[in-house]
């Protein structure tokens, strides 16, 4: 992943008031802070924050921003948002290296139609994110998994995932990220069956 540039300018006024007056001039209060640096009050353009935020790394956009003629790479830790107009009001950033692992969620998803779903079973996926561990240049936009093979019964864990090099799964490997069951209707039909004979 290629680190996107955004502008930012140091801000020396805080409060209401200078929050305001930013936003006036078309710009939203934020903060960069990290292992090597203490936190410093910035400004910048909502509308380039956003603009990134659309690619397909969304949160996990690897951001390079120059402050005091030094260039820093960073990575959006929180947002504040309007609960209404969903527009930004504040943006945390967060410096990182590229010699040091993070962890963040990725979003997980399935891609065909498993063969045990076309013999009737449902396909439960226990996640919408997951976990990982990488260097910022390595986060994943998606961990995405065939399914197509997975038969009724099959269960995919999180130890079988397969991932991109350099990139681990914080969960335990025992942990189950899909599972094939039999449809529940169908399944206390058999029972009352095996019962009934």
């Amino acid at each position: 992943m290629q680190a996107q540039p955004l502008a930012i300018e140091a801000r020396t006024q805080t409060g209401k008031g200078a929050a305001r007056e930013l936003r006036r001039n078309e710009k939203v209060p934020g903060v960069i802070y990290g292992p090597d640096r203490e936190a410093t009050s910035i400004a910048v353009s909502p509308r380039d924050v956003t603009a990134i935020l659309e690619g397909p790394h969304r949160r996990n956009t690897l951001i390079e921003v120059e402050l005091g003629g030094e260039k820093q790479l960073v990575l959006v830790k929180e947002l504040q948002i309007h609960p209404v107009s969903r527009a930004i009001l504040h943006v945390d950033f967060y410096t990182v290296s590229l010699d040091r692992p993070v962890e963040v969620k990725v979003p997980f998803s399935t891609r065909g139609r498993a063969k045990g779903v076309v013999a009737g079973a449902d396909l439960r996926k226990h996640y919408r994110e997951l976990p990982v561990r990488a260097t910022p240049d390595k986060i994943p936009a998606l961990l995405e998994v065939d399914v197509t093979a997975m038969g009724v019964g099959d269960v995919l864990k999180a130890k079988n995932l397969p991932t991109p090099e350099g990139v681990e799964v914080r969960l335990d490997g025992e942990r189950n990220l899909i599972v094939l069951s039999a449809p529940r209707r169908r399944a206390q039909q058999d029972e009352a069956e095996a019962a009934a004979s």
